[in-house]
């Protein structure tokens, strides 16, 4: 199953130019394309062969994986929704109940939640700065 990558696009070129000093064109043509680090082949019997494909599926593959990497949740802050999420519903029902073990146990859950919201901003922080 391939998948693509909206960081990688992979395409031939659109004009071929020819002559002295055109490599200095490059980085213009390069940001014009949006591209910030493109692949340069310049012979055309490299360019023709298979394994030049394969190179640059590879390469796809990579930063599809990487995309995907970068927007999944880290592990540790799934798991703190996911514990707090579980605190969240037992508060619920501790709401519900009317004796003093529930109460006391509703405090300490009132509590680990307030906790876990603190760790959970902290992460999502830093998690998006990383992004």
């Amino acid at each position: 199953m391939t998948t693509t990558s909206p960081t990688a696009t992979w395409s031939y070129p659109t004009s071929i130019r020819f002559g002295a000093g055109r490599i200095a064109e490059l980085a213009d043509a390069c940001k014009a394309a949006g591209m910030s680090r493109p692949l340069l082949v310049t012979d055309k019997g490299l360019a023709d062969l298979p394994i030049t494909e394969a190179a640059l599926d590879l390469m796809d593959e990579a930063a599809s994986r990487v995309r995907v990497q970068i927007d999944s949740k880290p592990e540790d802050l799934d798991q703190i929704e996911r514990r707090r999420t579980q605190l969240e519903i037992e508060r619920e029902a501790l709401l519900k109940e009317d004796d003093d073990a529930s109460a006391a146990r509703l405090e300490a859950v009132e509590r680990e939640v307030a906790e876990l919201r603190g760790d959970q901003a902290t992460l999502e922080t830093r998690w998006s700065n990383e992004k």
